[in-house]
Formats: C-alpha cells, structure tokens, sequence
C-alpha cells in the first residue's frame, strides 16, 4: 500500500508543480501546474520517501522468507533474490 501511495505522489506532485518544466522543455511552463509550488515539492519528497521504504520493508521480508525457507522453495527464493539484485544494480542512475 505504501508503494501506491508513494507513487500516486510523486505522479501528482510533478504533475501539477507550478513553473518551468525541466530539460529540454524548460521554455514551457506546466499548464498543469495547481497550488503551491512548495506543496508539490513535498508531496513529491513524500512520495519518493514511501516509496523507498516500501522497497525496503521488501528486501528484509526477502531475507525472512529466504532464511525461514528450506529445500526447493530456498532454491527458488534465491533465484528471486538474484534477478532482483541484478535489477536493481541495472537500474542505478550513473551521474
């Protein structure tokens, strides 16, 4: 639930963020843009705030599972365990 809120956030707080865009489109400004600047900014922060914690609480409900596992299913859950570390190495920003 907290991945759904986190994401509806960061949707809406820069969605409607009043002012520039950014690049390459910084000449325009957002004709979306409602409220306070500030306010979408925060939105935006608590979004990405909830978000990562969901991915969190995800990864430590991973380590559970994958020590309270035997057999066939440790085998499977390591294999989870590896696609997603291999994800999310591939999706690092690099600047």
């Amino acid at each position: 639930m907290a991945a759904l809120v986190g994401s509806v956030a960061v949707a809406v707080g820069y969605a409607l963020r009043p002012g520039r865009l950014v690049e390459p489109f910084q000449t325009v400004a957002n004709p979306f843009g409602a409220g306070a600047r500030g306010l979408m900014d925060a939105a935006a922060s608590l979004g990405w705030l909830l978000s990562a914690a969901s991915v969190a609480f995800a990864a430590a409900a991973m380590i559970v599972r994958l020590r309270r596992s035997r057999g066939p299913e440790r085998q499977q859950l390591k294999w989870i365990a590896l696609a997603a570390a291999v994800a999310g190495a591939c999706s690092w920003p690099t600047r």
